[in-house]
């Protein structure tokens, strides 16, 4: 059969792009999107790849045809370590999975886990002192990560959280290689397979299938996000329940989704905020009229709008997720093309969200883009940060809560600058990290 091909970049090599794509996925993306448009088909080794920009795309992709896609084949790799978590999982079997787990995230019981929030901020903030110098970066995953940690396990899991992190960053050091053309053949020779992966992957097994196994003995409600996964049921078989293996997955997926995309996206507010002064002196002042120097509560959000339209523009110009990958079941139409069935697809939050007909002067950073008024003239899927569809990220409400508590809780007290002569730059990987970390000076207000 005679395919038909969108334009996009050619290539000799058999290996097609995977070389360009591997050394930096999304530079590659934004130069073929740049030269393209709104569709473009590369090769990466034998399989073709096509990167959709539209939002009426990227809408049919995440949500029209929703069904006639599944996770690109990558995800067999996340799958080492979060197993059929709802991050990796298709099908029937995720559908019911999210099923059980959605009610977990209603509105009124994330607003539960604000007094957690805020514990862990008095605690973490006393480690901060005037003029010291942190990675930004580094402070930012520490703090979502007893967040999430104590809001999943609860206080009972003792001295386990500290245990668990470790072994969860030597599980991490897994994706560092999901991308590296050496993949290619390093889980096909023994001596090139991480043996740091394997060892937090078993060390995370253990810790929380112990957690898991202490639950059920005690059958107590603690109110943690655990406990809820183990009495979560199916509403279309109320018998049915997470047996330890899947529940040992989903909190393995809410623990590493739940702490590593916020701190990333908090870590780009406090670059952008130092890089815009104007825009921090307004944040203060919202900050000194809404909360008068007393900590921030979860009935306060409502009140920190302008804190909300920080969040929300530092999510557009830096989506912690930056690309969405989708492998086809059958043939699909786009753009007067027909894309194949096997094809992948690829959609991405970074260039949509910066693509100068739906955001004007995309480059600036400038929150007023989301009053009510802005917000309502954008094209559905102009911005999705979180996804979307049946596979939009089921933390999107905790994610926001926390990450507004946090940044009005630090924003209040707290300034920071850059370190003379740093220049960001994005380092793409499984989210988009600062290359290098965020070195910074904290001042005190």
């Amino acid at each position: 059969m005679v395919i038909n091909y969108p334009p996009g970049p050619k290539s000799r090599s058999p290996l097609g792009h995977l070389f360009e794509f591997a050394r930096n996925p999304l530079a590659f993306l934004v130069d073929v999107a740049a030269a393209y448009g709104d569709i473009a088909h590369f090769k990466i080794r034998k399989r073709d790849v096509y990167l959709l920009v539209h939002p009426e795309d990227v809408q049919e992709v995440l949500v029209t045809r929703q069904r006639h896609f599944v996770k690109n084949p990558g995800f067999q790799t996340i799958k080492k370590i979060l197993g059929e978590g709802l991050l990796s999982s298709e099908g029937t079997f995720h559908l019911r999975q999210r099923r059980m787990i959605q009610p977990i995230f209603h509105k009124h019981k994330v607003a539960n886990y604000g007094e957690i929030m805020l514990e862990r901020l008095v605690s973490f903030e006393k480690r901060w002192k005037d003029g010291s110098q942190i990675s930004m970066d580094q402070e930012m995953a520490r703090l979502t990560l007893e967040i999430v940690g104590k809001a999943l396990f609860g206080a009972e899991v003792g001295g386990r959280t500290d245990q668990i992190s470790t072994a969860l960053n030597d599980a991490m050091s897994l994706f560092h290689h999901i991308t590296s053309p050496a993949a290619l053949i390093r889980d096909r020779i023994p001596f090139l397979k991480d043996r740091r992966f394997e060892r937090g992957k078993e060390r995370l097994d253990i810790e929380i299938v112990e957690i898991i196994r202490s639950y059920r003995r005690e059958e107590s409600d603690t109110g943690s996000l655990l406990n809820l996964l183990i009495e979560a049921r199916d509403e279309e078989d109320p018998q049915a329940r997470m047996t330890d293996e899947q529940i040992r997955d989903e909190a393995l997926t809410l623990l590493l989704a739940g702490h590593e995309t916020t701190a990333v996206a908090l870590t780009w507010v406090w670059y952008l905020l130092s890089q815009h002064p104007e825009v921090e002196a307004e944040l203060h002042e919202e900050l000194n009229r809404v909360l008068a120097g007393r900590q921030p509560v979860v009935d306060d959000i409502p009140q920190l709008t302008l804190t909300a339209r920080i969040l929300e523009e530092t999510l557009r110009l830096y989506p912690p997720v930056y690309m969405l990958g989708r492998q086809t079941l059958e043939d699909f139409p786009a753009r007067g093309y027909i894309i194949p069935a096997g094809s992948s697809v690829i959609v991405s939050p970074f260039i949509t969200q910066r693509d100068a007909r739906f955001f004007p002067e995309p480059e600036r950073f400038n929150p007023q883009r989301w009053t009510p008024e802005n917000r309502s003239r954008l094209p559905k899927f102009a911005f999705f940060p979180f996804g979307g569809g049946q596979r939009v990220c089921i933390g999107e409400p905790f994610a926001r809560q926390e990450s507004i508590l946090i940044l009005a809780a630090l924003g209040q007290v707290w300034s920071a600058r850059t370190v003379p002569g740093y220049r960001a730059d994005v380092q793409p990987r499984v989210t988009l990290r600062p290359r290098g970390g965020m070195p910074m000076i904290l001042k005190k207000r």
